[in-house]
């Protein structure tokens, strides 16, 4: 496939035998434009921008499928909904093996050009029951950045010096937290209750 600055190939076989492997694949991406995958984001993440790079075999069946390579950052940047702070990922690299993602002094940079790096893994083994063991540590970063309007049960600027760590699955996470808030962050959170009452009174 190649054409908006697009250019990744798929090669090889699926075997219908139901005793073995099914999937012997081979995905080479030369460019993948981020800003050609914003619109399957459905607004949950904007302003993308730069490529990823890489080579990834996949094997095993449909059901469990094995996938192992390295996908590569290229000034890439994006904007996460949830959190209104555009961050940068530029020379980063994503490692998948022994049906884990591997991070690896994963460095995310915010507008302000201050950094968090993430080191650990994700197990995808079980899709239904996914593990992790994750660490992120932050200095000065700029983890939110919301106003009412993106969201009106919590909002702010947020510049977080912090070490997080998390581990267990999905159903029984384990997480440690040490954080400072940084001279200049602002944070509200309203609950819903409060807001319920509030429209009640209005009315």
């Amino acid at each position: 496939v190649s054409g908006n600055q697009n250019d990744f190939n798929l090669d090889g076989y699926y075997s219908a035998s139901v005793n073995e492997n099914n999937l012997h694949l081979l995905l080479d991406i030369k460019n993948l434009n981020l800003a050609s995958l914003e619109p399957f984001t459905f607004h949950e993440v904007t302003e993308m921008s730069g490529s990823v790079s890489g080579k990834l075999t996949i094997a095993g069946t449909v059901n469990t499928p094995d996938i192992a390579g390295n996908l590569n950052f290229n000034k890439a940047g994006l904007k996460p909904a949830i959190i209104a702070s555009y961050l940068k990922i530029d020379n980063a690299n994503l490692v998948l093996e022994s049906k884990k993602i591997k991070f690896n002094s994963f460095e995310l940079k915010d507008s302000l050009n201050n950094n968090a790096v993430i080191n650990g893994y994700v197990d995808i083994h079980d899709f239904k029951n996914i593990h992790y063991d994750m660490q992120l540590k932050t200095t000065d970063f700029l983890a939110l950045n919301t106003t009412q309007k993106d969201n009106p049960f919590y909002y702010g600027k947020v510049l977080l010096s912090s070490d997080i760590s998390l581990k267990g699955d999905v159903g029984h996470p384990v997480v440690n937290v040490k954080a400072k808030l940084i001279k200049g962050s602002s944070f509200t959170y309203v609950r819903p209750n409060d807001q319920l009452a509030e429209v009640e009174s209005k009315g």
